[in-house]
């Protein structure tokens, strides 16, 4: 488990930057985010181990996406409905998932998550992105490359 934060206040995501599925969301996510309320950063970016020193080891296991929102720590399905909370209209109408009991939630998640990289592909993600979008994430640089990766 995660012991102490050291992040800035806003909404930050971690996800699994050598999955085709977490890259795909990751973009998609960046357009939505009209407002620029969402951070991002890659669980094998190397300021994984900068903002998380203690604990980029425990991220690099976990097999879900993150939302760290203040001292709260989400995961799976609460991270995923907790996103939405921060997109535009249509996307918030997904909301309504947040009625059905987490266990049933997460047990999609587990589904999707233990076959995504069967389905989307694993990639190797040199995540560096636009100076336009630059402040949405940890990482900086010009461009997003990533590169299907045998498995």
């Amino acid at each position: 488990m995660i012991e102490s934060l050291n992040i800035k206040a806003e909404p930050l995501m971690i996800f699994d930057g050598n999955c085709g599925l977490c890259n795909h969301i990751v973009r998609m996510l960046v357009r939505a985010d009209k407002s620029n309320k969402l951070k991002f950063v890659s669980n094998s970016s190397e300021n994984i181990i900068k903002i998380f020193p203690n604990n980029y080891e425990t991220l690099l296991q976990c097999d879900s996406i993150i939302i760290i929102e203040g001292n709260c720590i989400l995961y799976k399905s609460k991270a995923v409905i907790s996103i939405l909370k921060y997109l535009p209209y249509p996307w918030q109408l997904l909301r309504v998932f947040q009625i059905m009991p987490s266990i049933v939630l997460d047990k999609m998640y587990d589904y999707i998550a233990l076959r995504r990289y069967k389905w989307f592909g694993k990639l190797k993600c040199d995540i560096s992105f636009e100076s336009a979008q630059k402040s949405k994430y940890s990482d900086s640089g010009s461009k997003l490359r990533l590169q299907k990766t045998t498995r």
